[in-house]
């Protein structure tokens, strides 16, 4: 959800537009406005990624088949 949320934030920011498959972004290399969001908006990226995988993990090391009481 985050993450959805700061990718449309950073589309503003970075004054995108967005056409199909083709992005043109016209502020792409100004500091303030899309560069240092950008890379927090990327390290956000990747804990979420990380902690998603580590929920499968668990998720897999947990799961149950059958009665518990079996």
């Amino acid at each position: 959800m985050i993450n959805s949320v700061l990718a449309t934030l950073m589309g503003v920011l970075c004054a995108c537009i967005f056409v199909y498959k083709v992005q043109v972004c016209a502020l792409i290399n100004f500091p303030y406005t899309c560069v240092f969001p950008g890379k927090v908006y990327t390290a956000l990226f990747t804990a979420q990624a990380s902690i998603w995988e580590a929920v499968k993990a668990t998720t897999t090391q947990c799961r149950m088949y059958g009665d518990p009481s079996v």
